[in-house]
């Protein structure tokens, strides 16, 4: 083996697991105490490699310092400096829950000594990647390197160790190098464009978005045509009402010259009259006169109600598939004259 530890402390440190102030849960004292027992029986027979088996099976079952200063010794017996370097810094972890203040004490002396000595023969390594491609892949001996670790120095087992990196788009690129005990490297790994790759994808076009008004589809649009036809309908019941209001009008025309010429006279409701004649000329004017007058208001008001109705379909449907939304905004308002009366629409289009 490439180092012993000397002297008694030693000696008592790599037999005895030195038990930690560990919770019990899932772990097994007893098993790991045997497989620690195995592991000093075997190291001290020459057979490093059966001995730090069981002393990985005991960690593992019940860590303890013992038991990890002796992983720590065997990797250094391996030669993996940068392994037994952490291992050593883990044990001095697992020492601050060890029982008894002056047993602590010596044994953190203790792994100070040994880090120290590691710290002189530990290489170091630093890896650099150029140019550093979005979604970049580093790796050590086909370990990952993250990101974030490049540019940095660390601690490295000293022997042959090969780096590579990766990108889409770029051949990978792969160094090998040999570090020796104590050496300080840097390794700059540089990724050159690979004509040969398939080109980056490009990302999907976006949708479209849907417009706010859809073209319209040739020919006259339904709304049009049906507000054409209610306009008409609109008009015709408005032509009516004009027709039923001028006779009705006139039959009041009629009672009202005979009243002025003093055929006949009013007294509230009640005309009356001197002659047979005019007395039937004013019923007739009367009995026609006010039926009319009420159907002409009636379709006054229901021409105009379907006629506002067909412009404004005729207004909406021929602003329907305009680049901008159309603001429609129609009221039908009665107006009222003398001897009549009539609709207008008004508002925004």
């Amino acid at each position: 083996m490439k180092r012993m530890l000397v002297g008694a402390f030693a000696l008592v440190v790599i037999a005895t697991p030195i038990a930690v102030a560990h919770a019990q849960g899932g772990r097994d004292p007893a098993a790991a105490q045997a497989l620690f027992d195995k592991g000093v029986e075997l190291q001290k027979a020459g057979d490093w490699t059966g001995a730090c088996a069981k002393f990985d099976a005991s960690m593992k079952l019940d860590p303890s310092v013992g038991t990890q200063i002796n992983l720590a010794r065997c990797a250094d017996h391996d030669g993996l400096i940068a392994r037994a370097w952490a291992e050593f810094k883990r044990a001095k972890v697992l020492n601050q829950e060890t029982a008894g203040a002056q047993r602590k004490k010596e044994i953190d002396a203790y792994l100070d000594q040994e880090i120290a000595k590691l710290e002189t023969r530990l290489p170091h390594v630093t890896v650099k990647l150029s140019p550093q491609p979005e979604g970049a892949r580093v790796e050590r001996d086909g370990a990952l390197i993250p990101v974030s670790g490049l540019g940095q120095t660390v601690p490295i087992d000293p022997g042959s160790h090969t780096f590579s990196a990766s990108a889409t788009g770029y051949k990978t690129a792969t160094k090998t190098v040999e570090i020796a005990e104590g050496a300080t490297l840097e390794v700059v790994l540089e990724l050159v464009a690979d004509p040969t790759a398939p080109p980056t994808p490009d990302a999907p076009p976006s949708t479209p978005k849907k417009p706010a008004n859809p073209p319209v589809a040739s020919g006259p649009d339904w709304m049009i045509v049906a507000g054409g036809v209610l306009s008409g309908v609109g008009a015709l019941t408005l032509a009516a009402s004009a027709v039923t209001g001028g006779i009705a009008y006139s039959d009041r025309g009629t009672i009202d010259e005979l009243l002025d010429e003093g055929v006949c006279t009013s007294a509230g409701e009640t005309i009356t009259c001197q002659s047979s004649a005019a007395r039937d000329q004013t019923q007739e004017a009367a009995d026609r006169g006010e039926p009319l007058a009420l159907a002409s208001t009636i379709t006054l008001f229901t021409g105009a109600a379907i006629a506002a109705t067909g412009l404004t379909l005729v207004i909406v449907g021929s602003t329907r598939g305009s680049s901008s939304e159309p603001k429609v905004d129609a009221r039908v308002l009665p107006l009222w004259v003398p001897g009549g009366g009539g609709v207008g629409i008004g508002g925004a289009f």
